[in-house]
């Protein structure tokens, strides 16, 4: 048995963050795609009850992009910034997968599918890429400037994992199925390696001065203390779909 499958899951996500002095909302847009290649067997342990191991090829690419505003205030100083933040990753590995099929009439089938192992002949190395653009106006006892900030950062990183896909599926011809499944995938990562830096340009109106700045060394520090913890990404999927049987 061989297959291929591609999916693109797409969603936006605004949220908002306070604390004392800043107030700051954020729209986040992500854009998830999944290129799979299977290669299994199907072993008909009954005539209406079938088990298909397989071995899955699995690329993830992630999007995510998003516009924030932020004012800052406190009794000194007051500020309103714009940016722009993006972040891209990509990474491949390879899962070991059982699946169960069980007809519940000639025409009606109940199946189950699932991704149980990780890392298996292929191991994942993905890399990462974060970019962040911001600029704004400050005020400081008196003082107006204009301030631009470039933020970016790399690094790599591994997935492991696993996905549940339970589902039912009509005959429609010989070769032509709908089906109705529901999904529910779990990535882990592990970042490893980040690397940080940044750049602060202050222009002051007033005065006609400016500044800049850089501090890559406590950048990277931060990022190395803050994202190489374990993250868990979850994602719950309705499908409804048609499948076309190919003889080869």
């Amino acid at each position: 048995m061989f297959g291929a499958n591609f999916s693109d899951l797409k969603g936006s996500f605004p949220t908002n963050r306070f604390n004392a002095n800043r107030i700051e909302t954020l729209n986040y847009k992500a854009i998830q795609q999944q290129i799979e290649f299977t290669f299994g067997t199907v072993i008909s342990v009954f005539d209406n009850f079938r088990v298909i191991p397989k071995f899955v090829h699995r690329t993830v690419n992630q999007d995510i992009n998003s516009n924030t505003t932020m004012i800052i205030y406190d009794s000194v100083d007051a500020g309103f910034i714009r940016g722009r933040e993006k972040i891209r990753s990509r990474d491949t590995s390879g899962f070991v997968g059982f699946g169960m099929e069980y007809d519940l009439t000639p025409n009606l089938s109940l199946y189950f599918d699932s991704l149980l192992l990780s890392n298996v002949l292929f191991i994942s190395s993905g890399k990462y890429t974060y970019s962040k653009t911001a600029e704004g106006y400050l005020t400081s006892n008196g003082s107006i400037g204009v301030s631009n900030r470039f933020d970016d950062s790399t690094g790599t990183f591994k997935i492991s994992g696993n996905r549940f896909l339970l589902g039912v599926s009509l005959k429609a011809s010989d070769s032509i199925r709908v089906f109705l499944s529901a999904e529910r995938d779990t990535i882990y990562t592990n970042i490893s390696a980040p690397f940080g830096t940044n750049l602060l340009l202050v222009a002051l109106l007033s005065s006609s001065g400016s500044s800049l700045t850089s501090d890559t060394i406590n950048k990277t520090i931060i990022e190395n203390i803050m994202y190489t913890q374990r993250q868990k990404y979850e994602a719950t999927t309705l499908i409804l779909g048609v499948s076309k049987d190919l003889d080869i």
